[in-house]
């Protein structure tokens, strides 16, 4: 049976790709399952095709030469490889680029805006904003600062939002085969695990929909791995301290429906990491 594709993982390998064909990177995509198990929504399985190729891939006819898995595999690693590498670069260039007192306003201007609008469209909007300066400009700090600063004025659906967008920051930290980790995005990420930890304890306290946790627990494991493909035992720990408050939360708290099972999936992820990184 077909398992439909998250929107958030179809977006990660969209992002990994440029919305473009892996083999000849002309757009009008699909995404195509590479061992043939259309429930096997692994971003490693998905790759990013045109019309053509795509037809290729999926053909079973003798007379026509398809693409195998392996020859698939092999575009996917190259091109995404060659995508790392160039915004890469651009990280370099961003940290040349002096600070301006105007951008540092309009990061604040946008997300202190939010709570005045309810509206999925227009929320989506603004983080799509905020993405694009973290993107081209070096001010990713000062737009999670401001997130800080204002997320428990947030609606229900802006918290789950956030939760699912703050992990594109760092999508392109892959392991250190790939993609080297910089200081400033250690310190970065440290920082946004703490807003992750202050989203979970919020949709305790003020008792969100259960399925918040469903984007708290992706972000959580998404940035674990990070810190296990890079051995970086600090971002464990702070990982371990943030699961421990929001435990403690719905430890005091009668009224949180699905209370266990949500405290059971904590535990899982604290012995997880327990035996992650370690150096």
């Amino acid at each position: 049976m077909r398992t439909k594709i998250s929107s958030r993982i179809e977006r990660e390998v969209l992002f990994r790709n440029e919305t473009v064909c892996c083999i000849c990177q002309k757009t009008n995509v699909q995404i195509h399952h590479i061992d043939g198990n259309n429930s096997n929504n692994s971003i490693n399985n998905l790759a990013v095709l045109c019309l053509d190729h795509h037809d290729r891939a999926s053909t079973k006819s003798s007379m026509t030469r398809g693409l195998t898995p392996a020859l698939i595999r092999q575009f996917k690693t190259d091109w995404e490889t060659r995508i790392l590498r160039k915004r890469d670069s651009i990280k370099r260039l961003k940290q040349s680029i002096k600070e301006d007192p105007f951008v540092k306003f309009e990061i604040k201007r946008l997300v202190f805006s939010l709570p005045a609008f309810k509206d999925k469209k227009t929320t989506e909007s603004i983080f799509e904003q905020l993405y694009n300066w973290h993107l081209f400009s070096n001010y990713t700090r000062n737009i999670f600062d401001a997130l800080e600063s204002i997320h428990w004025f947030l609606e229900e659906e802006q918290v789950m939002i956030l939760l699912d967008r703050v992990y594109e920051y760092f999508w392109h930290l892959v392991g250190p085969e790939e993609v080297n980790i910089s200081k400033s995005e250690q310190r970065n990420i440290l920082r946004v695990i703490e807003l992750i930890g202050d989203l979970g304890e919020q949709t305790v306290i003020l008792q969100h929909n259960p399925k918040v946790f469903n984007n708290f627990f992706y972000t959580i494991d998404k940035f674990t791995e990070i810190s296990q493909w890079y051995n970086l035992l600090k971002i464990a720990n702070i990982i371990k301290i943030e699961l421990t408050n929001v435990r403690k939360e719905l430890r005091d708290t009668k009224k949180y429906p699905e209370r266990r099972k949500l405290i059971e999936k904590i535990n899982i992820r604290i012995k997880k990491l327990g035996r992650g990184a370690s150096g």
